[in-house]
C-alpha cells in the first residue's frame, strides 16, 4: 500500500476519535446545573397500564375521510423512502390533556395506512423516529420526567419493545444524586 494512501486511511480512521475527544472536552454543565451528570440515570420499567389504555395502533381504509386532510403536514419518509409518516401534533395553545395523532404510510408495492393516537399526554409531546423500513421508534411525554419508549412495527401494527422511562434523577440537586449511590 503507497504511503499516501496509508496516511489518508489513519487520519480518516483517528478523525472521529480527536472530534468526539475535543466536543467532550468543550461542553459545559446546563446552565444552574453543577456537573455530577455522571450521576445521572434514566431508569427504564414495564408500561403502566393507564399509559398503554392511551396508546392505539389502528389500519386505515385508504378513503378513510381523515386523510385528506394530512397533505399540510411535515412528510417523514423511512431511510429508503419505502414508507413514511405524518404527525398531527396536539394544541398546546390550549389547556391540556393533549393528543397526538401519526399517521403511517407505505408504498404501492407494500401498502400500509396506519393510525397510531396518544392520548392525554403532557406538553412534552411525542417524538418519533424511523429505524428502518418497518421499524418505528416513538417515545410519548406524560409529564416533566415520565415518558414512555415504543418500537413499533408499521408491517404488523404490532408494538415490539415498550417501557416507561423516569428522567427524575436527572433534575435532582447534585447532593441528592451522591447520597444515593
Amino acid at each position: 500500500m503507497k504511503l499516501a494512501n496509508l496516511a489518508v486511511l489513519l487520519i480518516l480512521f483517528l478523525t472521529p476519535t480527536v472530534l468526539a475527544e475535543g466536543t467532550a472536552s468543550t461542553t459545559t454543565p446546563a446552565p444552574g446545573r453543577a456537573d455530577c451528570h455522571d450521576l445521572d440515570e434514566v431508569t427504564y420499567s414495564p408500561p403502566r397500564s393507564e399509559a398503554l389504555k392511551n396508546i392505539d395502533i389502528t389500519s386505515l381504509s385508504p378513503n378513510a375521510e381523515e386523510l385528506a386532510k394530512l397533505g399540510a403536514l411535515k412528510e417523514n419518509r423511512s431511510p429508503q423512502g419505502t414508507k413514511s409518516f405524518v404527525m398531527r401534533e396536539a394544541d398546546f395553545m390550549h389547556p391540556g390533556p393533549w393528543s397526538t395523532v401519526s399517521y403511517v404510510f407505505g408504498n404501492r408495492a407494500h401498502p400500509v395506512r396506519l393510525r397510531i393516537s396518544f392520548r392525554d399526554h403532557g406538553s412534552g409531546g411525542v417524538h418519533a423516529q424511523w429505524l428502518n423500513e418497518k421499524l418505528l421508534f416513538a417515545d410519548v411525554w406524560w409529564g416533566r420526567f415520565a415518558s414512555t419508549d415504543l418500537l413499533i412495527d408499521v408491517d404488523t401494527s404490532k408494538i415490539l419493545y415498550v417501557q416507561d422511562a423516569d428522567y427524575s434523577r436527572i433534575a435532582m440537586p447534585c447532593s441528592e444524586k451522591a447520597e444515593g449511590r
